[in-house]
């Protein structure tokens, strides 16, 4: 910290690009294509009246889902605030799978309540709602469990990359879709395609999550009507 400040990091990373950023100041660098998630496989969605660029397929986000989920990955309350807390709101119709929205960012305890709470009050259609049973995920359940339904504690099986792996054809056959314009789509790119030599994984964790349910056919109720706004 001492000889780069966060916006020295900030500049390097606009000034270098994510991948050489990730080379030079993370020594993990990784292939620009990806390594377990390949940049080519993930489709895109859009919304009615945006933007495609010439050359570019992205699908009209579907009004409604078979099932809907909220995936946390939270972090350890104790450290020292360099872990992200990362929510992903996913939507499952037949066999695609869409990242709807996403938060992912450095929390503390209470902000990881708040923002759980405004994305099940944004997202109210997304019943199951999914914590990995690991750093403050327990406590998140425990506070909010007399306030909301559907908090399910989810124990990982098997390592980061296994879990990867088994999901990985979703993602190559064309079912995972993600948004085309969403501010933190970029960030959310670079992680999956740079694991497991990315500096950060709960992203990665919060979508192999949502995926393993949905491939278990146990997301929970239905969601066949609209989405909230």
């Amino acid at each position: 910290p001492s000889f780069f400040t966060p916006a020295v990091l900030a500049q390097a990373k606009k000034d270098l690009g994510a991948d050489a950023y990730a080379g030079q100041h993370g020594q993990r660098p990784a292939p620009p294509e990806g390594i377990i998630f390949k940049r080519s496989w993930w489709k895109r969605w859009r919304k009615p009246g945006d933007f495609v660029p010439e050359g570019t397929e992205a699908r009209l986000l579907p009004a409604a889902f078979d099932d809907m989920l909220i995936s946390v990955d939270a972090a350890f309350k104790d450290t020292d605030g360099s872990d992200n807390v990362a929510m992903g709101v996913w939507g499952r119709l037949g066999p695609d799978r869409f990242l709807i929205d996403q938060a992912c960012r450095r929390m503390s305890f209470t902000e990881t309540i708040h923002q759980l709470l405004d994305l099940i009050n944004a997202y109210p259609k997304a019943r199951t709602r999914l914590i990995e049973g690991k750093a403050n995920g327990p406590a998140v359940i425990s506070v909010l469990k007399k306030k909301v339904t559907g908090l399910i504690e989810i124990e990982p099986e098997g390592g980061k990359e296994a879990r990867a792996h088994a999901v990985s054809p979703d993602v190559e056959a064309g079912n995972v879709y993600v948004p085309m314009h969403a501010p933190w789509v970029h960030e959310y790119l670079e992680e999956l395609c740079a694991f497991p030599k990315a500096m950060h994984d709960d992203q990665v964790d919060q979508t192999t999550q949502a995926l393993l349910r949905f491939a278990k056919g146990r997301s929970g109720a239905a969601a066949t009507e609209a989405l909230a706004g």
